[in-house]
Order: structure tokens, then sequence, then C-alpha cells
């Protein structure tokens, strides 16, 4: 069972100036005293927080890759949320990408409706540590409480309609998830031919 404060959320919403802009140096002070006890950081989205960020200016994003490697030297994982463009890639400058271990895109697959709720295709565009079968596209589906994934796609969809999510990984997520894991936390089941992630 999770202890208290095992999950804190830093919303805009409560606070009434908003959240700091993370891409400002001087800003970051707040996220570090919010994240302090944290093993994994998530950054939900980066158009929101990093607002001072000019996404085709590859120099503007040097504050953020800058606060993401202070984390990683003390040990956290960062995993930065980001929107694909209309083109389908990420939007902005690609710099984001060079210090990032993984880079995952999320995908509508080409028969989804929306009555099937939360399915998408995960696709690895950059990895880091980890290739082969382990790097291979799958498919997963919110399913009440548990997420089912599917075996391996086989031919990834390319459809100008597919809508994207990056989610963009620093150094050592996998060690918290690890962890979680052996705390009982999170648990990986073979259900058939899917693998099934509960919390």
């Amino acid at each position: 069972m999770p202890i208290d404060c095992y999950l804190k959320i830093a919303a805009a919403d409560l606070m009434p100036e908003g959240l700091p802009d993370l891409s400002d140096p001087e800003s970051q002070q707040f996220y570090d005293d919010v994240i302090a006890d944290a093993e994994l950081i998530v950054v939900d989205n980066l158009s929101t927080l990093c607002r001072g960020l000019k996404e085709n200016d590859a120099d503007s994003w040097v504050p953020v890759q800058s606060w993401a490697l202070a984390q990683r030297r003390v040990g956290k994982s960062v995993a930065f949320i980001h929107h694909g463009g209309k083109s389908g890639q990420q939007r902005g400058t690609s710099r984001k990408e060079d210090v990032l271990d993984t880079v995952i895109s999320l995908r509508r697959p080409p028969d989804y409706s929306a009555e099937q709720g939360c399915r998408f295709e995960l696709h690895f565009e950059k990895t880091r540590g980890f290739h082969g079968p382990d790097a291979e596209p799958f498919e997963a589906r919110l399913s009440g409480r548990r997420t089912r994934t599917s075996s391996s796609i086989r031919s990834p969809s390319t459809t100008a309609r597919s809508s994207k999510r990056f989610l963009c990984i620093s150094s050592g997520l996998v060690r918290p998830a690890k962890k979680l894991a052996n705390r009982g936390c999170v648990r990986r089941m073979n259900s058939g031919s899917a693998r099934t992630l509960s919390a």
C-alpha cells in the first residue's frame, strides 16, 4: 500500500498566479522544492509549463534541458509530455530529444472510433538502452481500472489523422518503475496474448 504523499501534484488551478514558468531558471526552485523527495517527475505538458519556451528556437530549450539533467544527476527520472503538431511530429525544435533516453509517440489506430474510449498505439521514436522486440510498437486500451496491452503492431498506423502525444523520458525511468513493482504498487500479469498493467 502506498504511503501518504506518495503522489504529489502541483496544479495551476490551485495557485492564485498559476504555476511558475519551468523554462525560467529563477522559477525552477519552486519545482525543486515540490519534487525534493520524488523519484519520478512528470511534466504535463511542455507548452503550458514552459511558457517562455520558443518552440522552434533550440537555444530556448537550454534552461529546461539543464534542469532535467540536474534531476538526472541526483537519480531522478523526468517524463515530459508534449503534443504533436499538424505534421504528426513533435512541435518545435528536435533539440528536446538530444538528452532523452526514450521518446514515445501515442497514435490513434486507423480503425479507432470515439466509443472505444482510451485506445491508442504506442510507438518508440527513440530508444536508448533497449532494442529489438522490446522496442516494437503495441496497442493499449484503458478498460475499467486496468490497461490492456496487445501484442506488437505489425503494420503501424501512418494515417495523417493520427493524433500524437509524445512522452519524452529522461534517464533512469526504469529504476522507479522497478521499485514500484517491488513494492507491489504496480504489477504485470499475463492474460492470454495480452499484457496487463494494473495499479
